[in-house]
């Protein structure tokens, strides 16, 4: 349990560590280019985001899955949210869905730390859980991310973030998506 927490501990110091370091290089890259720096923000009003997961539990063994979301402009800090997902796993597998809002810090979405919260719903069908009988559970999250512009225009980002996820129950998960990447347009 030690190694664990300390695994986590070092990706979530890693992690911001890397985010507080990439902007100011991503930001002086894009100030160099005064054309690029006197435009005002891309008006896109949709943006599509895949993540790719993986995680090992002692219980589940190793299991791996994508989210796909999808985000509609309602103005120039919020966005709505619309994701599913599969996973993988040693006992079965597991499909969910969900929506939320999502709030923008910057109206320049291409390098904007944003938060996001909703309500989902999923099902795990798995061979410890009632022999292959779906296990269908609500579930609410919040995530905290940031995006880093990969192209000069900005309609491809990488978007790594932290999330809580909770079914009701006593207990939490924390799920840190380093491989997020978004394009929009």
């Amino acid at each position: 349990m030690r190694a664990i927490v300390s695994i986590l501990f070092v990706s979530i110091l890693f992690m911001f560590t890397l985010m507080s370091s990439l902007p100011a290089v991503a930001d002086d890259a894009v100030a160099a280019d005064e054309s690029v720096t006197n435009q005002d923000p891309p008006d896109r009003g949709y943006e599509l985001e895949l993540t790719p997961n993986g995680s090992y539990s002692s219980w589940n063994g190793l299991s791996l899955g994508a989210d796909l979301s999808f985000r509609l402009k309602v103005d120039d800090h919020w966005q709505w949210e619309v994701s599913a997902g599969h996973k993988i796993q040693k006992y079965g597998n597991e499909s969910r869905v969900g929506t939320g809002a999502v709030y923008n810090f910057s109206e320049d979405w291409s390098r904007s730390f944003f938060v996001g919260a909703g309500l989902g719903f999923g099902n795990g069908y798995g061979l410890n859980d009632h022999y292959g009988i779906a296990n269908d559970k609500l579930f609410g999250y919040v995530k905290v991310a940031k995006r880093f512009a990969l192209n000069r225009s900005g309609t491809i980002t990488w978007n790594p973030s932290v999330s809580v996820v909770n079914d009701g129950t006593a207990a939490s998960a924390l799920l840190i998506n380093p491989l997020s990447i978004g394009w929009s347009f």
